[in-house]
């Protein structure tokens, strides 16, 4: 991360966001500090070597697994020290559109935010996110990503290993497919921390870490949005309750109603 010359690959790019990754070919590098004043907001993920980043009166040093908030019209200092790795890095600019959501979501968040075991399992997905190259995917992903990073306080447990939480989001990841292709299912804490091979405790307080969301919350909201669409298709409303795995129909209305603050014969017609 500095003017100096480096190579940059775009990944994608959405109505939203672009991904790239940089790194700085040996020869090629200058050792010292620059200068360089961002021109929107972006989130940059180390994934190898390291550099030092300054801005005001406050200097860190970034190394893999290590995270940069960018913000728009800042200033920062680039240093990258004789005898250190070239770094690797893998950067989400937003588009300029967005600043003020950005902002606002980025609040709380500083320029170099404690790595939390949520924005560090949305990393990994990111992967196949881009193998897929489903922009609006990754468009959804980076909204995650923006909430992760202004929630990073409320995540203050001790930061998985790569190989421990590959292993964790694996398991996750197919909690949430099955979710979301089988929603109407009677799925429970125990049936879904079974499928994983992890105790029911285990499970619920992982599933929360990584995603933000304890397993019972997401599988109320996959159903809600999903009997939002039927409705949207001209089902019933009796149809949309129990078919999006409601088992009572006066309860389906009050949780409808409350996460989309109308009722569901109303977004009906």
């Amino acid at each position: 991360m500095s003017t100096t010359k480096f190579r940059r690959a775009f990944l994608i790019r959405t109505p939203l966001v672009a991904v790239f990754r940089t790194d700085h070919p040996p020869e090629t590098l200058r050792h010292g500090t620059e200068e360089e004043r961002e021109a929107s907001h972006a989130v940059t993920f180390v994934e190898s070597g390291e550099f030092g980043v300054g801005a005001g009166n406050r200097e860190w040093l970034l190394r893999e697994r290590g995270l940069l908030v960018s913000r728009p019209n800042a200033l920062y200092r680039y240093t990258h020290a004789p005898r250190a790795a070239p770094d690797v890095c893998l950067t989400v600019r937003f588009a300029n559109g967005f600043d003020e959501a950005c902002e606002r979501e980025l609040a709380a968040a500083g320029i170099v935010p404690r790595v939390t075991n949520r924005a560090a399992y949305l990393r990994w997905r990111l992967a196949s996110l881009l193998d897929a190259g489903d922009a609006m995917a990754v468009d959804a992903w980076s909204a995650e990503l923006l909430a992760a990073l202004g929630n990073g306080n409320d995540d203050s447990g001790r930061l998985h290993r790569p190989s421990q939480l590959r292993w964790y989001a694996e398991r996750v990841e197919a909690a949430r497919a099955a979710i979301e292709r089988r929603y109407a299912e009677p799925h429970t804490l125990a049936s879904l921390a079974s499928a994983a091979a992890i105790s029911p405790f285990q499970f619920a307080r992982v599933f929360r870490q990584l995603t933000g969301r304890p397993p019972h919350q997401y599988l109320m909201q996959t159903r809600l949005e999903a009997a939002r669409r039927m409705l949207l298709d001209g089902v019933s409303v009796t149809d949309a309750c129990f078919d999006s795995g409601f088992s009572s129909l006066s309860h389906f209305i009050h949780v409808f109603k409350r996460r989309f603050a109308c009722t569901p014969s109303r977004l009906r017609f």
